[in-house]
């Protein structure tokens, strides 16, 4: 989405992920040193943290008039690790950062003052700590938003490892078709879900299929949904589904969402529209581990969403966790046995 946006401003930008392990360090300074560009962006989880302060030295002594933004939901949680006195970094995009962040080239463009301007980012207060400009309201009309620029992904890396109905050459597209999560779950990044808030927000099924057709055209045979909580909505999941059906898609695709958020017949008009694998936290057999986790679960839940699936003829994933707060062998053991219960 950043990149989309930065591109409708006629903005050049070139893509490097790491991530895909495809590229060294060094591959990422000599793309640097030849492009000279006139902003850089740093992007990773809290884990890369020390990777990218590393990694901003190297491009300030590199490329010493550059403006280099850190984002993330780091950059949110904590922009201090990011803006302290004698840091490689100008700013931190806040939330959800890529309407920020294309704000922000804007304004440096114009020159640095008006970075002040910018709503929803942290700069350096000038003193050694962090000022936040005016908040941003998270945008409520997800329509309006460009596709992502899905052509940087359409490599071999990006890979999903759920079993499919798909029988010649998976070709993985990925969507957000809501942002948001009402849900308290302890485990949960709290860095996520302070980017995209509480409220849930959906994209129109027009706009969602809309991207779904660009995909096909682009080589995709299924497409993974990154929306915590797919079916979070069953009358919205109702129409997108129907819209899939008269558009004729035929396309695989998987979700994730909650055992508390399925049943049998939305579940097969699912698998009408192409749906073929559907993806459950389950986290605990033990329903006292499920109270810890403030997960608003119960063990029973799993067990109908389970049962709900077969029945449907979805394929079946689900995530377990082990080794949580207050837990026991016996409640370990209780997550075995459901597990070998739910037969994923």
């Amino acid at each position: 989405y950043a990149v989309s946006l930065l591109e409708a401003h006629g903005h050049h930008v070139t893509f490097i992920d790491t991530e895909t392990g495809g590229y060294t360090r060094d591959d990422v300074l000599r793309t640097l040193r030849t492009m000279q560009p006139d902003v850089v962006v740093l992007h990773g989880i809290t884990t890369a943290v020390p990777s990218l302060i590393r990694m901003g030295k190297l491009v300030r002594e590199m490329l010493p008039d550059v403006f280099l933004i850190a984002s993330g939901q780091h950059a949110t949680a904590k922009a201090s690790d990011y803006l302290y006195d004698g840091s490689p970094f100008h700013a931190c995009p806040q939330y959800e950062y890529e309407e920020p962040l294309a704000d922000m080239v804007e304004a440096w463009s114009v020159g640095e003052d008006e970075l002040k301007n910018v709503a929803g980012i942290a700069l350096p207060d000038g003193e050694g700590g962090v000022m936040r400009t005016a908040p941003r309201p998270l945008r409520d009309d997800l329509d309006t938003l460009p596709f992502p620029r899905h052509e940087l992904f359409m490599r071999e890396e990006y890979n999903v490892f759920h079993p499919t109905d798909v029988t010649r050459e998976r070709k993985w597209g990925f969507i957000m078709s809501s942002r948001g999560c009402p849900y308290p779950c302890l485990y949960c990044s709290p860095t996520l879900r302070n980017s995209y808030g509480k409220k849930m927000r959906f994209r129109s099924a027009k706009n969602v299929v809309d991207e779904m057709e660009y995909l096909v055209r682009l080589g995709c045979t299924v497409i993974h949904f990154k929306d915590d909580i797919f079916t979070v909505n069953r009358p919205r999941t109702i129409e997108l589904c129907e819209e899939m059906i008269r558009r004729n898609v035929g396309l695989s695709w998987t979700v994730q969402t909650r055992a508390d958020c399925v049943d049998e017949e939305l579940l097969k008009l699912m698998r009408r529209a192409g749906c073929c694998t559907v993806s459950f936290g389950i986290e605990s057999g033990s329903q006292r581990i499920l109270e810890v986790l403030r997960k608003k679960e119960t063990v029973e839940d799993s067990i109908r969403a389970a049962e709900a699936t077969r029945a449907a003829g979805l394929h079946m994933v689900n995530f377990f966790l082990l080794g949580n707060p207050t837990e026991t062998i016996e409640d370990m053991e209780q997550t075995l046995t459901l597990a070998k219960q739910l037969d994923p």
